[in-house]
This record gives C-alpha cells, sequence and structure tokens, in this order.
C-alpha cells in the first residue's frame, strides 16, 4: 500500500525545450527551417495554400509572371518533400506538400494571421 504521506511528484513538461517540436511557436525573429524562400515566393506560397495548395501550372504562371516570378524555376530551387509540379489528368499541377513548412515561412515574413491559439504581436 503506497505512503500517503509522501507527497507525490508532479512533472512539469517544457515544449519550448524540443526544437523539433511542432508545438513550439514560430518568433518573428528567428528564421524557421531550410530551404529559404525570399518574399516574393513566401507571396506565392500563401497564395497557393490559401487555394488548397493546388493549383494547375498554367495558373500559377499567369498570375505571377506579371508579377516577375518563375513558377517552374522556383518550385524546382525549393525541396520536392516542399512543393512540386505532378501531372494530373494531363495537365501539370503545383501541389504544395508542407503545409507547416509554408505557415512558418508566412508567419515570418507576416503574410497570415495565426492562428488564435499563436502568440499575437503587439
Amino acid at each position: 500500500m503506497p505512503d500517503s504521506s509522501k507527497p507525490v511528484e508532479s512533472k512539469e513538461y517544457d515544449t519550448d525545450s524540443n526544437p523539433d517540436s511542432d508545438f513550439d511557436s514560430v518568433s518573428e525573429s528567428t528564421e524557421p527551417f531550410p530551404p529559404t524562400p525570399s518574399y516574393q515566393t513566401t507571396e506565392f506560397i500563401a497564395w497557393l495554400k490559401k487555394r488548397g495548395a493546388i493549383r494547375k501550372l498554367s495558373e500559377c504562371m499567369r498570375k505571377w509572371e506579371s508579377e516577375g516570378l518563375d513558377i517552374e524555376y522556383t518550385v524546382n530551387s525549393l525541396s520536392p518533400e516542399i512543393i512540386a509540379i505532378y501531372r494530373s489528368r494531363g495537365e501539370k499541377v503545383v501541389f504544395l506538400k508542407n503545409k507547416v513548412w509554408a505557415d512558418r515561412w508566412m508567419i515570418f515574413h507576416d503574410l497570415e494571421v495565426p492562428h488564435h491559439k499563436h502568440k499575437k504581436k503587439i
């Protein structure tokens, strides 16, 4: 039978101590994990993510080449684990695979309003 006179030790968990945790908050002063997109590339990624993370390559090119962004070069310069060009029903599409990476860069560049549980910048 356990001794009830001894105090029970409680363990405290620090979620900020694990740098690989998906639950840590992103500070605008620290750079998220690579690859590092430019501000303009992050704008494209935010646009793509807002539209469901997949769009026809022709639509992306029509929209972003007028902004001076070469979509095929930009997508190929980033990691294929993050964003890639695929074929879907005979058409090329741009697919954003890693939305967590995208969110962190969008927050870093102040292009996204964070979820309500994230810290607000005053």
